[in-house]
């Protein structure tokens, strides 16, 4: 697939607000597109063009496609038990009025969102109160996100949580009513026209979960990125990247690998 005919079918998805996929990597565009007309029977970019202009339930599906909503509960537990550690060692006997916040970025269906909320439940047990924020340019996903609901069982939480999580009678595992008032969802696109969603209210964060995102922009918009995101997190706040992402080398002196946990975690320190 050309660049041109990669281009004219993304010009369907222009009229979304906050949205802009004209810098995502062109080889993640290209294998989504491919997939779509692969699974309508569509051989021709300029046929699956217009399938796409005409038809807005094609136009969810190449969104989902593009935004990859992909997670479970702690997925790599060992880098929220480590956030954990670090939380606690920042709040522990503070008594402040003002919370703990966290922003999770692109959380799809919410996993990632509750996991971090039982984690900062757990570490500012005897310290402040805790927030989260959790977005997501995707609203389907965003609603599936605030029922945080799941078919798994127990076992798929570390023991340490697992007081924050109960098993319905549809046998599907959900958050407790006690973590649901500390999160709050917003559909917000971080490449998108503001830094942070209304919703953020103060956009002054003392940890941002930005897992999985990066490695679907090209270095250019990275940079644009975490530039927003240096631009709302405290001095020495956390920020959180993939196993496989890393810090453009322009961006080495707003952030280092955390020196109290394993740089292989991709945790880092706000300077």
């Amino acid at each position: 697939m050309s660049r041109s005919e990669l281009a004219s079918v993304l010009e369907s998805l222009a009229e979304i607000p906050g949205l802009d996929f004209s810098d995502y990597r062109e080889t993640h565009v290209a294998r989504a597109l491919q997939m779509r007309m692969a699974a309508r029977g569509i051989t021709s970019a300029r046929a699956y063009r217009d399938l796409v202009a005409d038809d807005a339930a094609e136009r969810e599906r190449l969104l989902s496609a593009l935004l990859v909503p992909v997670t479970s509960l702690f997925r790599d537990r060992e880098v929220f038990d480590a956030l954990c550690d670090l939380v606690h060692a920042r709040t522990a006997g503070v008594r402040s009025p003002t919370p703990f916040r966290a922003w999770a970025i692109g959380v799809a269906s919410g996993e990632e969102a509750w996991s971090l909320a039982a984690v900062l439940a757990h570490a500012c047990e005897r310290g402040v109160g805790y927030e989260i924020l959790a977005t997501d340019a995707d609203l389907a996903s965003l609603a599936a996100a605030g029922r945080g609901q799941y078919p798994v069982s127990i076992e798929a939480v570390p023991a340490r949580y697992r007081r924050f999580f109960e098993t319905r009678d549809t046998g599907d595992l959900a958050a407790k009513q006690s973590l649901r008032p500390h999160v709050s969802f917003a559909c917000h696109d971080i490449v998108g026209t503001t830094i942070a969603p209304p919703e953020a209210l103060i956009a002054a964060f003392g940890l941002v979960l930005l897992r999985n995102v990066l490695i679907y922009y090209d270095r250019r918009l990275q940079e644009t990125v975490l530039a927003r995101i240096g631009s709302v997190l405290d001095a020495g706040g956390l920020l959180v990247l993939g196993h496989v992402e890393t810090l453009p080398g322009d961006l080495a002196g707003d952030f280092e690998p955390h020196p109290a946990v394993d740089p292989r975690l991709r945790i880092f320190r706000r300077r």
